[in-house]
């Protein structure tokens, strides 16, 4: 079986995969207006300060390295110039999803049990 837990963004005709590992909401975290990724997306509409935050840290959970926050910042800007705001917001929403941190709405079957 293979572990889902990532989604991918394509920016500028490169995709580029999104998952926010616990090192990376911890990371996140400490960087948020609030200091608390559930609550700070409770609370939409988010700021650009932490939309771009969970942007960043999504993409280094992913695998993408960046020099600086400047070379993070450009990429997030191309991103929603190219697909908008909502498009981005949504493929990060759908990464801490996938981390596990909020459910997306689904039960879990529960165990077979023998009779």
């Amino acid at each position: 079986m293979v572990l889902d837990n990532y989604c991918e963004i394509e920016i500028d005709g490169k995709k580029y995969k999104m998952c926010l590992k616990n090192r990376c909401v911890f990371a996140a975290e400490s960087e948020l207006a609030n200091g608390n990724l559930l609550t700070t997306v409770a609370n939409m509409p988010l700021s650009f300060q932490d939309m771009f935050t969970l942007f960043k840290w999504a993409l280094i959970g992913g695998g993408q390295k960046f020099a600086d926050d400047d070379e993070a910042f450009e990429l997030y800007v191309k991103a929603v110039e190219e697909l908008g705001s909502a498009a981005v917001f949504s493929q990060v929403y759908v990464a801490i999803q996938k981390s596990g941190l909020l459910s997306n709405g689904t039960k879990k079957a529960k165990a077979a049990v023998k009779a």
